[in-house]
């Protein structure tokens, strides 16, 4: 019996035999490739938002030191005070820290995994690098955004080709793809 939309089975790619060690270590290597490009794109923006604070206090600050804007004083220290206090809150920099870290250990994994030819490839070797994953990265990974993770999605399937891409996800969700 053929599986049918929406009887997706972990481990069943496409068929409905058993997997074997090939199947599953090409699943894992493409989650692990999305991962990689998530944590690549959140470590970007993180770094956008870290400097961008940074610029913008740095020159309202700038601003209260110049006499010609004195009537801007309160709204300039009351943007400064909020630029602190967001970047204080979310912490933009250890984000962007943890984001990289997680997209440096994907890509061992992924070379680790590369690295092992199709004869030498063995089920215990598949469940290793699972292991490895959720040991490494799982436990410190903070939820996806699924808009973000949509998109990564995407431009991996794109990357390897894949003649069925997942949709492209709209220029609006885009947009807000690192916020929601």
């Amino acid at each position: 019996m053929a599986a049918q939309d929406g009887d997706a089975t972990e481990g069943m790619l496409h068929t409905n035999r058993p997997p074997d060690e090939w199947d599953l270590r090409c699943e894992l290597w493409h989650r692990l490739w999305i991962a990689y490009r998530y944590h690549r794109r959140r470590e970007a923006w993180f770094d956008k938002l870290d400097k961008a604070t940074t610029a913008i206090s740095v020159l309202l600050g700038a601003t209260i030191l110049a006499k010609a804007l004195e009537c801007w004083l309160p709204f300039a220290a009351s943007v400064i005070a909020g630029l602190g206090f967001l970047s204080l809150v979310f912490n933009y920099s250890s984000r962007r820290v943890l984001h990289n870290e997680l997209a440096v250990k994907l890509m061992l994994l992924i070379a680790d995994i590369e690295g092992v030819p199709i004869d030498d490839l063995t089920m215990e070797q598949v469940a290793m690098w699972k292991k490895r994953y959720a040991a490494e990265v799982s436990t410190k990974e903070p939820p996806m955004l699924k808009a973000l993770a949509m998109a990564c999605e995407y431009e991996q399937a794109i990357a390897v080709a894949n003649p069925k891409p997942p949709p492209k996800v709209p220029g609006w969700r885009l947009l807000f793809a690192n916020m929601f």
